[in-house]
């Protein structure tokens, strides 16, 4: 029996077709993909994931060359196991090939070859793109396996004793009662996401309330969780974990990013109304507020701020003809050649303050006001002034 299946919002196993053959070779594969071709077209970002049949893989370049061929990483797992016969290497291989950040990919990768060179080189001749989640040409969606085909196939392990005629009945009838119970379903939902989808945000939300937000702007955070952190795009919903663009759901960083950013616009901030209006209590209305006591400081006030440890204050004049800083072409202490005294440029001294002299007695540093010899014609005239 040949299935080809997908996975639905919920999660849930979603067949796309089904048939049956004589026997599991290239000629059935090559049939069963053409058939398949000729229901669901060839769809955009997919990617078909099996195990290591030679007669798929041909199958597959013949009918979809432009599809991605995934590698299913439990027979993966299993065959290293039973190659290489050591726990340490499928450890590490389900942590290489389940990681999202190539980093990550490669960090598992190089302990591989320092435990186990043959296993390191049979993984790369197979190919990186084709069962790693950081190498693949497109999203995987957290599918890494074949298990959804493998559950069709529980499903029917009694039923395929039956005769071919009672068998496609029977898988009709299934068929017909899943997709009943599920539209069923499907209407009874009152949010936008599934119960699975919800589920697995609710999990991952607690997980964020351990991690560190750091805004820099209104959609960008620096999110850190104690280990490689995060730095999440809300706009182009990315994270460089990449688990928010592989699986286009947001991870444990970008949630605690919005959260942080909800929290911070949460307060309200209601008008005061006019005053006319206010109900103000009596004891408020007695209390006298007073001005702060105003205390001069000495000195000129100062109107520029005090540059803190690291700022540069303002930068110091510069006169470019003497080439230093702190005082300009009227106060140079050496001024140059065109300044001096010379013939061609002869320097213009200012005019020279004239002193005023006493009208009465001639001399300089006083007037007639304050003059001592000021003449006084009669006493009178002396108690005036003294006056």
């Amino acid at each position: 029996m040949f299935i080809a299946a997908c996975q639905d919002e919920k999660n849930q196993v979603f067949p796309l077709a089904y048939g049956w053959g004589d026997v599991e070779c290239e000629d059935s594969w090559t049939w069963f993909l053409k058939e398949l071709k000729k229901t669901i077209g060839c769809p955009t970002n997919c990617i078909i994931i099996s195990n290591r049949s030679s007669a798929i893989k041909v199958a597959m370049a013949k009918e979809y060359p432009e599809i991605p061929h995934g590698l299913c990483g439990f027979h993966m797992n299993m065959n290293l196991k039973n190659i290489f016969k050591s726990h340490v290497v499928c450890k590490l291989f389900h942590e290489a090939s389940r990681a999202h950040r190539q980093t990550e990919f490669l960090e598992k990768m190089r302990e591989l070859s320092r435990v186990n060179m043959r296993a390191y080189e049979y993984l790369m001749r197979v190919g990186p793109h084709r069962w790693s989640r950081a190498y693949c040409p497109v999203r995987r969606y957290g599918r890494m396996t074949s298990n959804i085909v493998e559950c069709m196939n529980n499903c029917l392990r009694y039923a395929r004793q039956l005769p071919i005629t009672t068998l496609v009945e029977y898988v009709r009838d299934m068929m017909q009662k899943w997709f009943h119970e599920r539209r069923d379903a499907a209407s009874r939902n009152t949010t936008q996401l599934s119960r699975w989808a919800t589920e697995k945000l609710t999990k991952t939300n607690e997980t964020s309330h351990k991690y560190t937000v750091r805004s820099i702007d209104h959609v960008n955070f620096n999110v850190k969780d104690g280990e490689k952190d995060g730095l999440v795009n809300l706009s182009e919903k990315s994270c460089t974990c990449k688990e928010f663009q592989n699986d286009l759901l947001p991870c444990s960083h970008a949630l605690a990013a919005i959260s942080t950013w909800l929290e911070s616009y949460s307060g309200l901030i209601f008008s005061v109304g006019h005053p006319s209006e206010w109900n103000t209590p009596e004891e408020v209305r007695a209390e006298v507020v007073l001005p702060p006591d105003w205390r001069p400081q000495a000195g000129r006030p100062r109107k520029n701020s005090v540059p803190s440890v690291g700022e540069h204050g303002r930068r110091s004049r510069y006169y470019t003809i003497s080439k230093k800083s702190g005082h300009n072409r009227q106060n140079c202490a050496n001024p140059p050649v065109d300044q001096q005294c010379n013939v061609l440029n002869p320097p213009i001294n200012p005019r020279p303050r004239q002193r005023r002299k006493c009208k009465s007695c001639g001399q300089e540093g006083h007037n007639i006001r304050t003059c001592p010899t000021r003449p006084y014609d009669n006493p009178t005239d002396l108690d005036n002034d003294v006056e």
